[in-house]
């Protein structure tokens, strides 16, 4: 389609909490929505593009996650305690009945597909399609891990919320070991610069700690629901690696279904 469709802003409030999404959709009652989720510290608007090739009754809503734009924070007690599974999951069936359908096509990007591959794992009937770019949840490294699930890693991310200098020195020494990209260099350094970054990176990262999908479910839910899968990865991409998808990949190599691609790009792959 040559000219954008309806676009509309929302507000959702689900288990006490508000978040922001846009929809876009061609007629008045859509029957196929997609549901797009971002990347860290994006926004919706990401997907504006996506809304111009919608097909004929068609709808795409890109919701804002927690913690960002619009949407509420976690409290300290879901900081602390990380929002549980069921939440996640109860969340997608609250959005498909907002949309008033029973299914939805995915689209996520970096982070978003951490939760889109949570969504699979824990709810494949209401997946029609999914269309990962980069997407996060593939690996869960050593530091993560440490961070979110040990007092210890909790009270030094705390710490580096109120002074980086530290990590970034240490991030600045091994890349001059050449033992750091310069490309994670910048990446650290970007989401280090300010308190307010801090702090959100501080709250996604505890918050989100349940939100990791277990590949072989996802693997397995993928074939026997027969989801038809597109994972594309940017060639040049030191955040989301090709690598990292590893696992799944030998997980799904018998699945003709789903398809795994690597194109011209860094991690701003979309």
């Amino acid at each position: 389609m040559s000219a954008l469709p309806i676009k509309t802003n929302h507000t959702f409030i689900f288990q006490n909490k508000t978040f922001s999404g846009i929809s876009w959709k061609t007629s008045e009652k859509p029957t196929h929505w997609t549901i797009a989720l971002h990347g860290f510290g994006r926004s919706p608007l990401d997907f504006e593009k996506f809304a111009r090739e919608l097909g004929p009754n068609a709808g795409l809503l890109a919701i804002s996650f927690f913690a960002h734009n619009d949407s509420d924070f976690f409290s300290k007690e879901e900081t602390e305690k990380g929002w549980p599974v069921e939440a996640w999951k109860d969340q997608l069936t609250y959005l498909l009945q907002e949309l008033r359908v029973t299914k939805c096509a995915l689209l996520c990007y970096s982070l978003g597909g951490r939760l889109g591959l949570k969504w699979i794992e824990l709810s494949p009937e209401k997946i029609t399609s999914a269309q990962f770019f980069a997407p996060d949840g593939l690996i869960r490294n050593t530091l993560y891990r440490f961070t979110v699930s040990t007092k210890i890693g909790h009270w030094l991310a705390q710490k580096t919320v109120q002074n980086p200098t530290t990590i970034l020195s240490l991030a600045k020494l091994l890349n001059n070991l050449r033992l750091l990209p310069k490309k994670l260099l910048n990446f650290v350094e970007y989401h280090l610069v300010s308190e307010e970054i801090r702090k959100q990176v501080f709250k996604v990262w505890m918050g989100y700690r349940h939100c990791y999908p277990n590949l072989k479910i996802v693997a397995k839910n993928l074939k026997q629901f027969e989801i038809p899968t597109e994972f594309i990865f940017g060639k040049y991409d030191a955040i989301i690696p090709w690598k990292h998808g590893n696992k799944l990949r030998k997980l799904t190599k018998d699945n003709d279904r789903v398809q795994w691609k690597q194109i011209e790009k860094g991690h701003k792959i979309l």
